[in-house]
């Protein structure tokens, strides 16, 4: 269902961005496709900024705790650090929503949603595919099985929450962030869940071999050493 779904959401977001760019260069919408383009164009510098300071305000205390005595207090920062992230996904969505649906007229409604959900869109979906790539390398590089594709699950919510709000907006039955603001809050609590699972967990060091107890070696008593270039010459002969 979620791979249905993603596909559907894909169609869309290809489709609509691009009926919506030829629909409103056709009605001489230029300012609002350059706008646009020019978002495209710089949204991941912008975003990478805006999420910056919820990572150093949250990472860092993150980090200590994972390294002290009690690493299982890092768990509300790493939540923190999801929910920060869907913080600003919210934002730049809500950003373009105002800039684009605040000057639609009754002949751009339809282009102004579908140009709006392109540009807000996009990015997050840029790096939730690039997200779950890296990881999949990841777990074939360690090997492990590879997880679910939470970050893309959770762009999902947010499409579909876009979509609600949309709809409502265009049938005038209900603001736009209100009716989208019940998924928004769910894709929130999923991402800090998300984000507490990946944590990286510490690693561990490997335990090394030990010899019989009382066998005293080069190395230390209970260590384990090859054989010398005498004890192999005296097996041979004796073999």
């Amino acid at each position: 269902m979620l791979s249905i779904l993603g596909l559907v959401m894909g169609l869309l977001h290809l489709v609509g961005g691009f009926i919506a760019f030829v629909w409103l260069l056709f009605l001489g919408q230029w300012s609002t496709v350059g706008v646009g383009v020019l978002a495209l164009v710089l949204s991941g510098l912008v975003i990478r900024a805006a999420l910056l300071p919820g990572l150093w305000l949250f990472g860092v205390p993150a980090a200590v705790l994972e390294k002290g005595p009690q690493p299982g207090r890092a768990k509300p920062f790493y939540a923190l650090i999801g929910a920060n992230t869907v913080v600003v996904m919210g934002a730049w969505c809500l950003l373009w929503v105002w800039l684009f649906l605040g000057r639609a007229e009754p002949d751009t409604r339809i282009p102004m949603l579908l140009w709006a959900y392109a540009v807000s869109v996009t990015p997050w979906v840029r790096m939730a595919r690039k997200s779950d790539a890296q990881e999949a390398q990841e777990a074939r590089a360690a090997p492990r099985e590879p997880g679910s594709r939470e970050a893309q699950s959770v762009t999902l919510v947010v499409q579909v929450a876009f979509i609600c709000g949309g709809v409502a907006w265009l049938g005038g039955w209900a603001p736009f962030h209100l009716a989208a603001l019940p998924l928004w809050c769910l894709a929130l609590v999923a991402m800090a869940a998300t984000a507490v699972r990946q944590r990286k967990a510490p690693r561990r060091r490997p335990v090394p071999r030990m010899a019989k107890p009382g066998a005293t070696t080069i190395e230390g008593e209970g260590a384990v050493s090859p054989p010398s270039d005498e004890r192999q010459e005296r097996e041979r002969h004796e073999g």
